[in-house]
């Protein structure tokens, strides 16, 4: 930006990815109509996001279980969810991690396809690994632009006092 004023321009050899966010970035900072609309988009896109998050936490029993969300920005592929399988005759709820690299649309999206990928694969039975197995599967196809994310599948069982968890990826879980 050029003090400000929204009229610098992205050198023609920046990723397309760079180039939209200083086209937005002027569009937003000149508070055009453009940049009204982009804001209003991204409010919505966040809406979405918070949408996609579990509604409470589980109550499991001998365990304390709690998850909160805390975004740098409107849009974004951070992700975690807790994983019924009380169904599947499970004692305690599968808990997803994950983080897509990149923000913006594009990570929302991939993170939204992989939570309804854990969610209805999770219903096959297929074990920790099964399941980051088909949702990789899953998200592999058709993935023209090769997004990634990490991905953490913990199961905590407080009874037992044991867990066993499945990884792509992602940091180690602290329990």
């Amino acid at each position: 930006m050029n003090r400000g004023s929204g009229t610098s321009r992205c050198p023609a050899a920046t990723a397309s990815k760079a180039a939209w966010t200083c086209s937005a970035s002027s569009a937003v900072k000149s508070g055009s109509a453009a940049g009204t609309q982009l804001e209003q988009v991204l409010a919505v896109a966040m809406e979405v996001r918070q949408s996609l998050l579990p509604g409470g936490d589980p109550s499991v029993a001998a365990l304390d279980v709690a998850g909160h969300s805390k975004y740098c920005n409107n849009t974004g592929g951070d992700y975690y969810d807790f994983i019924d399988v009380a169904q599947l005759g499970e004692s305690s709820p599968l808990l997803a991690v994950g983080d897509v690299v990149g923000h913006g649309i594009a990570a929302a999206l991939l993170m939204a396809s992989a939570r309804a990928a854990l969610r209805t694969r999770s219903l096959d039975r297929p074990g920790r690994a099964g399941l980051m197995t088909r949702t990789n599967d899953v998200l592999c196809a058709g993935n023209r632009h090769n997004w990634f994310m990490t991905l953490l599948l913990p199961q905590v069982d407080g009874r037992a006092r044991s867990a066993r968890w499945a990884s792509a990826g992602h940091d180690p879980a602290i329990v």
